[in-house]
């Protein structure tokens, strides 16, 4: 490892968080918005408790732009049963919501070209509307007391953010998008710009050209193979993505990782058969998989010529992408020093128990 690639490596983080920072800050502020506009029960009002295509449709619908990832679609999934929501309804929340996001979509729209972006919404919409209907046409029926249980195990953080009570807007606002939005993923966007940079560096612009299968369908089950168990973010996956593009990865493949890594790891599945059972995991995993690998053959087959790499293009940052970065990056410091004296309160607390 030289000095040059050292530099090289440098200059592609700060790139890369410039083309982040502005659509990911924008992205943030419109889920921010959507909070305060939208009432905290809207969801399970508008779910029903049957089985029906209606409930699941909307499921789907307000799941899609809702900037849950995996981690925590598990406890608003739940939580929404709980309410009532049938189980097709929460199979079809939990297929689309991770896999998009208002942030996920404003960074894809930036880095992957607008076609990309917005094929991913509907692609994630009708794999999450078909899993939640053939989950409604193989329903089981619940055993007696099964919703009871599944309120006592309710994640305790889901738990807390339903029931916080309204603050004045800019500090629920300013709440909602640094604490409850920034802080869960803020590890893995910066692992996913430094993971991009490097791709960036070290990586031949021709790899997967090289050494990948040139058939589609075995490139997309090459990357499905390996996203699948892997915990991946829905908006910090995207730089990630896009340096694969750039190093010769079909776009079509590229769809395959954004949609189905960040719906699917192996915590995701483990939680999945604990709420709803093996027949439900079964219907949540060859929805994902065989949805992401026809979307992602779609893609390439039809759009793919418009799929943008604007990581490749080394242009100097303008002033506005500067000012986005210098805050991105404060908010990073903010959420590293909350988390670490979290952890040494925590850990003080202990050694005085």
């Amino acid at each position: 490892m030289d000095q040059q690639h050292l530099i090289t490596f440098a200059e592609n983080i700060w790139h890369v968080t410039t083309s982040v920072s502005f659509w990911l800050l924008a992205g943030l502020s419109l889920a921010g918005i959507i909070h305060l506009l939208v009432p905290d029960d809207f969801v399970e009002r508008h779910l029903g408790s049957k089985n029906s295509f209606l409930s699941v449709l909307k499921a789907v619908s307000l799941g899609v732009p809702m900037p849950l990832c995996s981690c925590g679609v598990i406890p608003a999934a739940l939580g929404i049963k709980k309410q009532g929501a049938s189980d097709a309804a929460a199979i079809g929340f939990l297929i689309s919501t991770p896999q998009t996001g208002v942030d996920s979509i404003m960074l894809s729209a930036s880095m992957l070209g607008l076609p990309f972006a917005i094929f991913k919404v509907f692609s994630a919409f009708f794999i999450g509307l078909a899993g939640g209907c053939i989950a409604s046409i193989f329903r089981l029926p619940e055993p007696p007391g099964k919703n009871n249980q599944e309120k006592e195990e309710c994640c305790s953080s889901c738990c807390q953010i339903q029931a916080t009570q309204r603050r004045p807007a800019l500090k629920d606002f300013l709440s909602f998008t640094l604490d409850d939005l920034m802080r869960p993923i803020w590890k893995w966007l910066v692992l996913g710009i430094i993971v991009s940079a490097a791709i960036s560096t070290w990586l031949p612009e021709n790899f997967f050209t090289q050494h990948m299968p040139e058939n589609i369908f075995l490139n997309m089950l090459a990357t499905l193979a390996v996203s699948l168990p892997m915990y991946v973010c829905a908006t910090s996956s995207v730089p990630v993505a896009a340096a694969l593009v750039a190093t010769g990865m079909p776009a079509g493949s590229a769809l395959v990782f954004l949609m189905a890594g960040p719906a699917t790891n192996v915590a995701t599945i483990g939680a999945v058969y604990k709420a709803f059972g093996a027949r439900n995991l079964a219907i949540y995993l060859l929805s994902i998989i065989t949805g992401s690998m026809l979307g992602g053959f779609i893609f390439d087959q039809v759009l793919a010529s418009r799929t943008a790499t604007p990581l490749l293009c080394h242009s100097e940052a303008g002033f506005l992408s500067s000012v986005a970065a210098v805050i991105f990056i404060i908010l990073i410091l903010r959420s590293t020093w909350l988390d670490i004296r979290k952890f040494f309160n925590q850990s003080q607390f202990q050694n005085s128990a």
